[in-house]
């Protein structure tokens, strides 16, 4: 679930381990630009490659679904439940977030749609993006 702090977001991380193992974790998203408009802040600029919008009908059950790379999911409606491979599973509703860095070789994740249909959108991020930047240890 994604959650507004006073000096940004904290986001809902997916990623593997060394060996392959995917597990859920945290990242903290900052926002120190203020705006013109008062009390209007405002993320660092993230570059993307793309972004694409995608549908997941009622039941699907997708196992070991892994990233291309990098990239944030953002949920529009629907509810879809992830599961990474230690078992721990979490739900995400339309407007949760999921940074997703799972990619590569390992055990990806399980995505299955809760209650109906589901719609997403996938922002990958450039290659050169400083994942390590956000990430919170401990959570």
């Amino acid at each position: 679930m994604t959650k507004n702090l006073d000096d940004g977001l904290l986001v809902d991380r997916i990623q593997s381990d060394r060996n392959g193992e995917t597990h859920f974790s945290k990242c903290h998203i900052p926002m120190p630009r203020a705006s013109a408009v008062a009390g209007v802040f405002g993320s660092n600029e993230i570059a993307s490659k793309n972004v694409t919008f995608w549908d997941f009908p009622a039941g699907i059950d997708v196992l070991g679904a892994r990233p291309p790379g990098p990239q944030f999911v953002v949920f529009l409606f629907g509810e879809i439940k992830v599961t990474v491979s230690n078992g721990e599973s979490r739900s995400f509703r339309s407007g949760d977030m999921v940074l997703a860095t799972d990619s590569g070789p390992g055990k990806g994740h399980r995505t299955q749609t809760i209650g109906g249909a589901a719609r997403v959108l996938y922002i990958p991020l450039d290659d050169d993006t400083d994942l390590d930047a956000w990430t919170i240890s401990g959570l």
